[in-house]
């Protein structure tokens, strides 16, 4: 069939070529030096759409003109403009070979000039649609700093889960999923971070010790340094600058279950305790992490069951949904392991030892002695140690260390505002020192074996995780070089151990105790911390760092003071 002559010149104009806009931007790009390994990846990715747009343009002017028409007429499928390939790709052929994987488009003989222009707009609307879409997804991926297809995006907030809130009896029964993913917290924990720390290489760094399922050494995030929150996956990720990576800040590493030849092999086959791990090392980044095993899980000998009936009592409760899973082989943990785990941590000199576990034990009695014992010993040491409150709301009690002030610091879980404490949390123990952050809806890292991505839970697991960075925080900020006259005064005022005192459990909780906000009933932090009633807008932008650090030691010192 010859090319139809009746086509008027102006269908037969070529179309707008909005394709070389996108190219001369992404030619722009690539010859400027990325800054990044992601800005590379990036800028290829872009060259490589707008190369594949003007490809899909030539199609379309070629259709226009009817040049296709020999196709048509042999009765050729032409490909569905839901299955076009790159150009130059070997099933890019308009149809000319056989290929049972894509779907054809129906014959369009029968009236060539229509179909023909129908089918150039086709390509041409749903081309440019995808680069828009496309373009949406490259200003989110500078926006979150991390890419996700419209699908991960649009899911990722439901991804079903599997693994328990906790390493002790009731947080290793319950779990919870849900839907919208925290960022508030996040958000305002970076700022205060990025606008009041004046952070130096060679300021003293902090020591966290978790004690929990292991960690993913081998996952691909901790080869780079931390990534600010997103609600995308981590195929992009964007490395902060100036940082660490994170492997390279995992300084210790044991595993107490006896359950493996290498006693430094901490792999996790839970997730439970990378997740933790991950969320302490992109909150904290002025803080190394010992790693301790102390619960033995083993993925292949154990299955799940979830329960997600709505008319189940514990399907909906404030936007959570929660999900109990019963799994026996996973409350494997033994108090010996812990108690050898927290005497480790003494002896690696850590300041903080985080605990997202605990025994749903009313006194303790044989067995558990010797876990008290070590507790004690590493608060007489001067570490902060802060445990998981529990998750199953007030039908039962603050677990044990968590209840015991002695021991522990319990904390609690509310929502990302701290305005509503969770459903799951219980009430504050009488008697014990007890502290509120956000533990819901927080996202954090996958282990490898289950995926890698990025993942919600909640639980005062979670909430854990957060209070041990934003304590690691705090005592970071305390031991700035950038602080060294305002600790001598202090000292000079209040006498030589004020700094000891401060970090230690009892003063760590008399600072906390300062700056919390009783909202929900509960003593809950500000992600603003030293900072909440300081106004900036009282003075130029050139004296923010001063005034705020001013401020910042006030407040210590007020709290100090309280404290005596």
């Amino acid at each position: 069939m010859a090319p139809d002559q009746n086509l008027s010149s102006e269908e037969l104009a070529q179309p707008e070529d909005r394709s070389h806009s996108y190219t001369e931007a992404a030619l722009e790009l690539s010859d400027e030096p990325p800054t990044s390994a992601k800005q590379k990846k990036r800028n290829k990715l872009f060259l490589t759409l707008a190369v594949y747009l003007e490809g899909i343009a030539s199609i379309s002017r070629a259709l226009r003109r009817g040049v296709l028409n020999d196709l048509v007429d042999h009765n050729d499928s032409l490909r569905s403009p839901d299955n076009l390939d790159p150009p130059g790709s070997s099933s890019a052929c308009g149809g000319a070979h056989e290929c049972s994987t894509l779907e054809q488009s129906p014959c369009i003989a029968s009236s060539p000039r229509e179909n023909l222009l129908a089918l150039a707009d086709s390509v041409e609307g749903r081309a440019y649609s995808r680069l828009q879409k496309v373009e949406e997804q490259l200003t989110l991926a500078c926006q979150y700093d991390e890419w996700a297809s419209d699908e991960e995006v649009e899911n990722s907030g439901s991804i079903i889960p599997q693994y328990p809130a906790s390493v002790n009896d009731n947080f290793y029964e319950t779990l919870y999923n849900c839907s919208d993913p925290s960022r508030m917290t996040f958000k305002f924990l970076e700022e205060t971070y990025e606008k009041r720390f004046q952070y130096m290489e060679g300021d003293a760094r902090v020591r966290i010790a978790v004690l929990d399922t292991g960690l993913d050494m081998d996952h691909a995030d901790f080869a780079l340094a931390r990534s600010k929150m997103s609600t995308a996956t981590d195929e992009f990720p964007r490395a902060e600058k100036g940082e660490k990576i994170q492997k390279d800040r995992i300084k210790g590493r044991m595993n107490f279950c006896g359950d493996r030849m290498d006693r430094t092999d901490v792999s996790d086959g839970d997730g439970h305790g990378t997740f933790v791990a991950s969320v302490i090392l992109r909150l904290a980044p002025q803080a190394d992490l010992f790693i301790a095993r102390v619960c033995n899980t083993d993925p292949d000998k154990h299955s799940a069951t979830v329960t997600d009936d709505p008319a189940d009592s514990s399907a909906q409760m404030n936007g959570i949904r929660s999900r109990p899973m019963h799994e026996p082989s996973m409350w494997n943990l033994d108090p010996d392991h812990v108690a050898k785990a927290v005497d480790w941590a003494i002896e690696q000199k850590v300041n903080i030892i985080n605990l997202s576990l605990g025994y749903g034990i009313k006194e303790v009695s044989h067995g558990f002695e010797g876990l008290r014992d070590s507790l004690q010993r590493a608060v007489g040491r001067g570490i902060i140690v802060l445990a998981a409150a529990a998750n199953d709301g007030n039908h039962k009690l603050v677990a044990w260390p968590a209840r015991e002030k002695a021991c522990a610091i319990s904390i609690h879980s509310c929502n990302d505002y701290g305005t509503t404490g969770s459903p799951f949390s219980p009430q504050d123990y009488p008697g014990a020192t007890s502290f509120t952050v956000l533990g819901e809806n927080v996202m954090s890292r996958q282990t490898t074996s289950k995926g890698g991505r990025l993942q919600q839970r909640s639980g005062t697991s979670v909430a854990a995780s957060i209070a041990s960075a934003i304590v690691g925080l705090l005592l970071a900020y305390m031991r700035q070089t950038a602080c060294i006259a305002r600790k001598a005064a202090l000292e000079t005022d209040m006498g030589p151990n004020v700094m000891n005192e401060l970090e230690s459990l009892s003063g760590m909780t008399g600072l906390l105790n300062f700056i919390r906000v009783d909202d929900v009933n509960k003593h809950w932090i500000p992600s603003s911390l030293l900072w909440r009633d300081f106004d900036e807008t009282q003075y130029s932008e050139d004296d923010h760092g001063k005034r705020a650090m001013d401020h910042a030691w006030i407040v210590i010192r007020e709290a100090y003071q309280a404290m005596r």
